[in-house]
């Protein structure tokens, strides 16, 4: 009852909303399925465990030719540069937050 008013609120009941997923890997507009449904449908759909499939992940760019390949290395773990001792963590530290650095808000009736 409360998700029909809010949907009222912004768009009548009676039209129908339309879905556009991609079904193509290159930036063109040609491959759109669409499907008419209106929220009802949709959220009854869904209530029913009739949950719509979700549109396919889309594939990674090809590099640009000439980009040279880089293979990743092989490390067992994390390597821990410069954080051997308190001292040197410290001096490689990016962020230090203190009680100085807060400002103390002043109300001035």
């Amino acid at each position: 009852m409360a998700s029909s008013m809010l949907y009222s609120a912004n768009m009548p009941l009676s039209m129908p909303r339309m879905l556009g997923v991609r079904a193509c890997n290159t930036n063109d507009n040609i491959a759109i399925k669409k499907r008419e449904m209106s929220n009802e449908v949709c959220e009854a759909a869904v209530v029913a465990g009739n949950i719509p499939e979700a549109p396919p992940a889309p594939s990674k760019p090809a590099a640009p030719a000439g980009t040279p390949v880089v293979p990743s290395l092989s490390l067992c773990r994390r390597p821990r540069r410069n954080r051997r001792s308190p001292t040197l963590r410290a001096s490689f530290q990016e962020t230090s937050l203190s009680p100085a650095n807060l400002v103390y808000p002043l109300f001035i009736h």
